[in-house]
């Protein structure tokens, strides 16, 4: 428990879960790296690329018909992954707010991803439809079970900024690896197997159990640094603050909203997210009608993903020698130098462009550890506004808000193309190439250009922080010198 591991800290006086590479730190760190293989890279990567595919061509499923399965599905999760926020925030056990979750839910998970494909061939389609829904839907329900919980493992651990920085940076490499692990196990499979529903329905087997090993070991890893009792102390204080008034779930959302960092932050990610959510909606059209080949679907897609690991692999060198907001300023001004630099390349200058993109994309990668460090920040802070802390609500809310952008950005791309006159059918008029080429190139570019001025105003630093914690420590201390001076005369009696 985490009690115990307190009372082990060293001779300096420096408890193991704020040292960078103490027995529990090091656990914890491959417990960060395990989780997203297990929640996202075997298991949501699988079946976001192969779930229509196999209820198509191998199940006689209407691509339509299981298309809006998947769509209903997106919705459900979206939905569920701010109950489970709310729910990882109020379910403590003796472990903490995470690790439980690991531990009861990794085999339910690999059994639903078994299933995923098990409906019988010889059913009937809405027999089919309707066993998609419901595995589908519940298989997604029980990924966010840990996926949100996984989210705020950085916070839970730890309150050292440099160990979150790791922790952020192991987890982006660990879904990496996990999307990648895809490939490496499908493609071997079908040049054994050969192409076949017997094949997929193996393939789903062989992923699940890899993701539920995972999730498992995670779960028996994972220590977090506030036991059952300490949450219950968390809760004291939070009643004395408010009146002896305990948290309600309405209290805890309007909580969530008086934290003026989470909201900013959220405005800071919708804003540069939308950028790169128009760069893959309108890809095959700029590929078709701006730059005329198809065939080079694949050099931009390497351009977008191998510069992207290589990016958070370099993560380690400026996490080391910079402070947040420096990294931060750094590397999204670099994504907004070679952003433009792509804008004036082009199509006419594909080669260059095609450079320029691969140096942005470097940027990105370095930057998206960070949401490892700046959102248990956010959540630090919130406890010294509110007397609230929400490691389970803060990371979900950002889930859900990356999921809304997606949906209004796929969605704009085809209302702006009809707008300027392209219908389908092969064709297009300049207005619309003019457009395809401000959604590609000029969103993102202007989205992270306003996302670096929202970054000049932050001002939560971990020297902020620091003294935050130290005022929220002396008043945990001051609430609870009192309760025993309350409950002191009751006891002579």
């Amino acid at each position: 428990m985490a009690g115990k591991s307190k009372a082990a800290a060293n001779a300096a006086g420096v408890p193991d879960y704020q040292q960078e590479f103490s027995k529990r730190t090091i656990k914890n760190y491959i417990a960060s790296f395990l989780a997203p293989i297990g929640f996202q890279g075997l298991s949501a990567m699988l079946f976001s690329t192969y779930l229509v595919y196999v209820y198509t061509e191998y199940l006689g499923v209407g691509a339509a018909a299981i298309s809006t399965v998947v769509s209903v599905g997106v919705i459900v999760d979206a939905i569920t992954d701010f109950l489970m926020g709310m729910i990882t925030d109020r379910v403590i056990t003796k472990w903490g707010k995470a690790k439980h979750w690991f531990l009861i839910m990794a085999f339910p998970i690999g059994i639903s991803m078994a299933l995923m494909w098990m409906v019988p061939a010889t059913a009937g389609s809405t027999m089919k439809l309707v066993y998609a829904f419901i595995v589908y839907n519940v298989f997604c329900t029980l990924l966010t079970a840990t996926r949100v919980p996984g989210a705020a493992i950085p916070a839970l651990v730890t309150d050292s900024t440099k160990i979150r920085g790791n922790m952020g940076w192991m987890s982006q490499i660990a879904m990496a690896v996990g999307a990648s692990a895809v490939g490496w196990i499908v493609t071997p499979m079908l040049d054994a197997q050969g192409e076949s529903l017997a094949t997929y329905r193996l393939i789903s087997i062989v992923c699940a159990a890899i993701a539920t090993a995972c999730l498992f070991v995670t779960g028996i890893l994972l220590t977090e640094q506030r036991d059952k009792a300490e949450w219950m102390e968390v809760r004291k204080d939070y009643a004395k603050m408010h009146n002896d008034k305990h948290e309600s779930m309405g209290a805890q959302i309007v909580n969530l909203f008086k934290n003026r960092y989470y909201i900013q932050y959220l405005i800071i990610n919708a804003v540069q997210g939308m950028g790169i959510f128009f760069v893959f909606g309108v890809l095959a059209y700029w590929l078709k009608f701006v730059e005329g080949d198809m065939s080079k679907m694949a050099i931009v897609f390497t351009a977008l993903n191998i510069p992207n690991i290589l990016g958070t692999l370099g993560f380690a060198i400026p996490n080391r020698f910079l402070k947040p907001k420096q990294i931060m300023l750094l590397t999204v001004g670099g994504q907004m130098i070679f952003g433009y630099l792509m804008w004036i390349f082009g199509a006419k200058y594909f080669t260059l462009m095609i450079i320029a993109l691969c140096i942005k994309t470097v940027f990105g990668g370095m930057s998206t550890p960070m949401g490892g460090i700046w959102i248990p920040m956010v959540i630090d802070y919130g406890e010294w506004k509110t007397g609230s802390r929400q490691e389970g609500l803060c990371n979900a809310g950002g889930t859900v808000i990356s999921k809304i952008v997606t949906a209004i950005a796929t969605a704009s791309v085809g209302f702006i193309l009809a707008a300027n006159g392209y219908s389908g059918g092969g064709s297009i008029t300049q207005q619309g190439i003019n457009a395809i080429n401000f959604l590609f190139f000029g969103v993102p570019a202007i989205s992270v250009t306003i996302g670096f001025v929202l970054w000049l105003f932050w001002d939560l630093t971990p020297e902020k922080m620091d003294k935050y914690r130290a005022e929220v420590k002396e008043r945990k201390e001051a609430a609870r010198a009192e309760r025993v001076a309350a409950d002191a005369p009751e006891e002579k009696e």
